[in-house]
């Protein structure tokens, strides 16, 4: 591999990374449903078995049972949330960290400094959660909002619409399949934006860790660009079309249609770029055959062809 063809393989093992976070949020998910589920059975198995669906509202307002049966569906969805909100700020921050530390790796194959430079968790911070403690870190602030405003957002969307399904088909007299498919239905819309989610902030983050790195590099003196390297498709968007192959200019920016000056694809403020987004940058060096396949290895310090067989070893290292 190229260092260009190894910094993009980079972005598919850290999408990995992400992905097997990414079962743990749907099966915590999927925890939600069945315990939501078993909570209506049983309702309509003690109160509705033999009741007329007409008189299903008027049978669970005595002794406030309509009212109990939300706030225990909502106290499970609650403490579910917690834990998937948890889990998608980790993929995050997994996202950024492993992409930083593999451009590094890569970049390291060319560089005459082996040390390992540890992320700025600073930074990571700033892109993650959107909190900046230093000037230097604003930089990495994502434009269209903090993650946990995104995600309290979807959290109540969720748990509105549950409750709401429950209210409504009770007043309608639902059947117990009937209610239970609604159910499903919306939490499938949930499992569908949370994933969403995951996969804008795991891109922009990727993209934030890889500058992050490019900055460390930079300060070492190494000559490396950034370039943009866009997933070209039949869905492929046309400001990745017409950003791909870019390579930043002297300042650290990517230029987008209308002269949008960008440091981070996946984080332009512009949401119909930004969501979903599928551009991502590779390492490219400055001044050398960018066919090269070999280079001086960091972890054993031979000459060998670009590959992260070594990675965990010199990870190790830090």
């Amino acid at each position: 591999m190229t260092l260009e063809q190894a910094s993009e393989e980079a972005y598919k093992l850290t999408e990995k990374d992400v992905a097997l976070s990414n079962k743990k949020v749907i099966k915590e998910y999927k925890k939600v449903l069945d315990e939501t589920n078993v909570k209506v059975a049983k309702v309509y198995n003690d109160y509705l078995s033999n009741i007329n669906p007409d008189d299903y509202l008027f049978e669970l307002t005595k002794g406030n049972r309509l009212r109990r049966l939300n706030r225990q569906v909502n106290n499970i969805i609650a403490k579910s949330m917690k834990k998937i909100d948890k889990l998608l700020i980790e993929s995050s921050e997994l996202a950024f960290t492993n992409n930083y530390y593999r451009q590094q790796y890569l970049a390291n194959f060319f560089t005459k400094n082996k040390a390992i430079n540890k992320v700025s968790k600073s930074k990571m911070k700033a892109s993650v959660l959107g909190i900046a403690d230093g000037i230097s870190d604003r930089q990495f602030l994502p434009k269209y909002g903090k993650l946990t405003d995104i995600l309290i957002k979807n959290n109540q969307l969720t748990g509105k619409g549950i409750s709401n399904i429950i209210q409504n088909g009770i007043s309608q007299g639902l059947t117990p399949k009937q209610m239970e498919t609604k159910i499903i239905k919306q939490m499938n819309v949930s499992v569908n934006n949370a994933i969403r989610i995951s996969r804008t902030e795991a891109n922009r983050n990727m993209n934030a860790g890889a500058y992050a790195n490019s900055l460390e590099l930079q300060q070492t003196g190494e000559d490396f660009k950034r370039q943009i390297v866009s997933i070209i498709d039949s869905v492929t968007r046309e400001q990745s079309i017409e950003v791909n192959g870019q390579v930043e200019d002297s300042n650290g920016f990517f230029t987008y249609p209308g002269g949008v000056l960008v440091k981070v694809p996946g984080n332009s403020g512009v949401s119909k770029w930004d969501v979903n987004d599928r551009e991502v940058v590779v390492l490219v060096p400055v001044g050398k055959d960018k066919t090269i396949e070999v280079g001086t290895n960091p972890t054993t310090g031979k000459n060998t062809k670009i590959s992260f067989r070594n990675f965990k070893s010199w990870l190790k290292g830090k």
